[in-house]
């Protein structure tokens, strides 16, 4: 019983500071990245009938609030498969991409 008097004060305390500290980082780090402008730029190769939905500009919106900006080009599904620069480029969407399909 003695050591839980002694105990439970201790642990709570340790709880307490523990949350306290994760949220200071937290917003430390959002605050950190909103006053330099650090922005992650992912460059990819897209096909022309998904460009015009990367460009648009709610979904540009939702990604520069998290840090991320666009660079697109568009080519065609071969050039995609057969392009010797694949280092450069972070990702690639191709019209031929099975996606969500309907039953």
């Amino acid at each position: 019983m003695r050591v839980q008097r002694v105990l439970a004060p201790i642990l709570s305390a340790t709880l307490v500071i523990g949350v306290a500290l994760a949220v200071y980082v937290s917003f430390g780090h959002q605050r950190a990245r909103d006053a330099f402008g650090a922005v992650a730029t992912a460059s990819g190769s897209v096909g022309s009938e998904k460009k015009e939905n990367l460009s648009d500009p709610r979904v540009l919106a939702i990604l520069a609030k998290n840090g991320i900006a666009l660079q697109i080009e568009t080519s065609s599904s071969r050039d995609m498969t057969t392009r010797s620069d694949l280092k450069k480029i972070r990702f690639c969407i191709s019209r031929r991409c099975a996606g969500g399909k309907k039953n």
